[in-house]
């Protein structure tokens, strides 16, 4: 058996994990954790510069990553608005909008099962670089998580403030 008809096996599970992992942070109530946001915001845009250096060649994928980016930055800004922020017992929480999170894991699951089964079926590695749907799903992946962290970064700093200079009731 060649690497080629290997790869899937291997690598599927990986991504099944992460999906996993993923879908479940997309979904119900989080509880707020600056630290895996700042992660967010800074690992996100460097894999989304790497994806730019793979499409930089291609003009129909750089500009399919930059239409993903600003609709991912959009739906980010829709996806804040209906997001329920609660602060609970001294910590920050947040319910993240379903559908928005439901229509973009449906599209990141449909781009890896469209790509694992022409991989398997055809039984060649895909050619280098990206095609421009491969751009637009990774830009607007890319930018609605970071546009989101932000989002949830700045809704919390903002909160805090506001606490802060909330008046204190006197003690008894």
């Amino acid at each position: 058996m060649d690497i080629h008809q290997l790869w899937p096996f291997i690598v599927v599970p990986l991504i099944a994990w992460r999906l996993y992992s993923r879908l479940r942070r997309t979904f119900g109530k989080q509880r707020f954790s600056a630290r895996r946001l700042w992660i967010t915001c800074v690992l996100l845009p460097i894999i989304l510069g790497i994806v730019g250096l793979a499409a930089y060649q291609d003009t129909t994928a750089v500009l399919s990553l930059l239409g993903g980016i600003v609709g991912g930055a959009l739906l980010a800004q829709i996806g804040l608005r209906h997001t329920q922020f609660d602060y609970t017992d001294g910590e920050y929480s947040y319910t993240p909008h379903t559908y928005i999170g439901l229509g973009l894991s449906a599209i990141f699951l449909g781009r890896i099962g469209y790509k694992v089964m022409q991989a398997t079926t055809v039984g060649t590695m895909p050619p280098a670089g990206i095609s421009p749907i491969n751009a637009l799903v990774c830009g607007l992946l890319l930018a609605y998580y970071t546009s989101y962290a932000i989002g949830v970064l700045r809704w919390q700093k903002a909160h805090a403030r506001a606490r802060a200079t909330e008046p204190v009731e006197a003690m008894s």
